[in-house]
């Protein structure tokens, strides 16, 4: 899900369809999930639309806090473990 989220959530970002490949990095994933799908005697297309659609589910759900963790990184150009979590576990104040 993680190789999925980065490309899923500039799409929802700007609204448009993905104008580039996936990176190696998450082509690798991707096919390593498509194996385990195999394994498990699994369609491995229908695996990947099935962690696409939970992972575009996840972003959804907490899109403003993402939205917050990047304004923030943006801002301090660097941020710790505990202030992600403390980011992501609290609403984004309204604008």
């Amino acid at each position: 899900m993680i190789a999925l989220a980065g490309d899923l959530a500039v799409r929802l970002y700007r609204d448009t369809p993905l104008r580039h490949e996936p990176t190696d990095s998450d082509l690798d994933a991707i096919v390593h999930a498509a194996a385990l799908a195999a394994d498990a005697g699994e369609d491995a297309e229908a695996h990947i639309q099935r962690l696409a659609a939970k992972t575009f589910l996840i972003l959804r759900v907490y899109w403003d806090r993402l939205l917050g963790l990047a304004d923030e990184l943006l801002d301090k150009r660097k941020l710790t473990g505990p202030e992600i979590k403390a980011l992501l576990r609290s609403p984004r104040p309204s604008s």
